[in-house]
């Protein structure tokens, strides 16, 4: 019974975690508009990506 009380609080910290860091990563651009955009919008990355992202 203790590893299964032990084993649900780590799983209950993990989840937090992941949420409140998806929480930061995607309300960034919402204080800082520097943080919102790439930090460079002409890299080689984005030459190979389609126009629309459903092709």
């Amino acid at each position: 019974m203790i590893y299964l009380l032990i084993f649900t609080i780590a799983i209950v910290f993990l989840a937090l975690f992941i949420i409140l860091t998806m929480f930061d990563t995607m309300r960034r651009g919402d204080i800082d508009i520097s943080q919102a955009k790439p930090f460079k919008e002409k890299a080689a990355i984005y030459d190979k990506l389609p126009a629309d992202s459903t092709k």
